[in-house]
């Protein structure tokens, strides 16, 4: 018997959750997520998305394993997960479903795939663009704040 049975702080009403279920999966064949439930698209935000999840999504649309993806990130398979776990709420939908040993994605996660590619490769070019510093023909002009000691052991005067 729970505490909160014995106190009598019995709940009388159930909280009521609405879910989808994937329409394009054929019927009976939700793989679970249909008792599990998928929340509502509109109570998802985007604004927790990092690049990180979403290289992950592209690691699994790419290797199709859990393990193998987790390899390639250079992380843990409970990790990658927890990552899946936090993408299917965030996008409604199970994005992969287990098929034997191979996680096959749904059809969602093969619409957003090309639109991944492009916005990981545009975030990789962001950091590709910026130019190394060459102090050979910069016109920069540095201040350096040194001890008697430093100034006496780098300048040799």
């Amino acid at each position: 018997m729970r505490f909160d049975d014995e106190l009598g702080h019995r709940s009388s009403r159930r909280l009521k959750r609405t879910f989808l279920v994937d329409a394009s999966l054929p019927p009976r064949q939700h793989f679970g997520y249909s008792r599990i439930g998928i929340k509502d698209m509109a109570k998802a935000t985007y604004q927790d998305l990092n690049l990180r999840d979403l290289r992950m999504l592209q690691a699994l649309l790419q290797r199709r394993s859990i393990t193998c993806a987790a390899q390639a990130m250079e992380t843990t398979q409970p990790q990658v997960s927890k990552v899946l776990a936090r993408l299917r709420t965030k996008f409604s939908d199970p994005l992969f479903v287990r098929q034997g040993q191979a996680m096959h994605p749904t059809p969602k996660a093969l619409g957003i795939a090309d639109r991944l590619h492009h916005l990981l490769a545009a975030a990789d070019g962001l950091r590709a663009e910026e130019a190394e510093f060459d102090p050979a023909h910069s016109d920069r002009q540095f201040s350096l704040l040194l001890t008697d000691v430093a100034w006496c052991t780098s300048c040799r005067l």
